[in-house]
């Protein structure tokens, strides 16, 4: 360990060595936000480990309680993540009147785990009918998501919505499910 360099303790008494974004005071999140990862790299059915695969199923039957009635840009969605001491979170979607005030599910399952106390996080899943998978010959050259078109809804998962997981840390991967629950594309923050 360098000169200046922090080794704090987790539960198992292992050393965790401080990462550059934990400052004092940052409670390790990354401050400014992560930029997310270049675009949705597909997902051989079944390689799922277990804890991530239990994350699909928790964010599939988070789907059914999304509330959008009015269908507009808010898409029926699910969401799970799991934070570093194991714990998963579970959110749908919240549309609102107007758009700008609607949650998507993967920012719900983030909030109600930040409020909870969560502060990194290990895997993120989403099911929803809308996600974004990289074109037969790779992702958009950027590596940002497709731009939104006023009127038509926005694919899933929005850069919006990875950079709000981002802001606990760069590198968590979020899996991308349709709704039958298959996992279909993996994007990290």
């Amino acid at each position: 360990m360098g000169k200046g360099e922090k080794d704090e303790k987790d539960e198992t008494g292992m050393g965790v060595p401080e990462r550059e974004s934990d400052g004092p005071g940052s409670r390790g999140q990354n401050p400014g936000g992560a930029r997310p990862g270049a675009g949705a790299a597909p997902v051989a059915p079944g390689v799922l480990e277990p804890e991530d695969a239990k994350l699909v199923i928790l964010a599939r039957s988070a789907r059914p309680r999304a509330y959008v009635p009015r269908g507009g840009t808010a898409a029926a969605e699910g969401a799970a993540v799991r934070d570093t001491d194991g714990r998963t979170y579970a959110a749908a979607t919240v549309e609102n009147a107007d758009a700008r005030l609607s949650v998507s599910a993967l920012r719900a399952a983030v909030v109600a785990a930040a409020s909870s106390g969560a502060r990194r996080f290990e895997a993120a899943a989403i099911v929803s009918e809308r996600v974004a998978l990289p074109a037969p010959d790779g992702p958009a050259p950027d590596g940002e998501a497709p731009p939104s078109v006023p009127g038509v809804p926005a694919a899933v998962p929005a850069v919006d919505d990875l950079l709000v997981l981002g802001e606990f840390g760069a590198g968590v991967p979020v899996f991308l499910a349709s709704p039958d629950g298959v996992a279909r594309g993996r994007v990290t923050t």
